[in-house]
């Protein structure tokens, strides 16, 4: 497995924990940094 593969698999699995936590967060600051994170990652994923 190459470095760039390496590294999409990590944002991959960090982005659906994300999710998950997302969904089961209630509280809505927490959520939205949650949020925040989460459309980092899937910007950076879209752009390799």
């Amino acid at each position: 497995m190459t470095a760039f593969q390496a590294s999409r698999m990590r944002d991959l699995e960090q982005f659906f924990i994300l999710q998950t936590a997302i969904d089961r967060i209630p509280d809505p600051e927490t959520r939205a940094a949650l949020e925040k994170q989460k459309k980092e990652i899937s910007e950076r994923l879209e752009t390799r």
